[in-house]
């Protein structure tokens, strides 16, 4: 658990190098996954 620790101390759980993931692919990805489940007052 240490060594781990010690390996990404900042971010713990993150994939590592994430700061070098598009920040619009991740927001691309997190709308495409949860847009299904969020109630829509309109129809498009």
């Amino acid at each position: 658990m240490v060594e781990q620790w010690t390996e990404n101390p900042c971010v713990p759980g993150s994939i590592p190098g994430g700061t070098t993931i598009n920040p619009y692919l991740t927001v691309r990805i997190f709308l495409f996954l949860h847009l299904p489940f969020i109630p829509r007052k309109y129809k498009a």
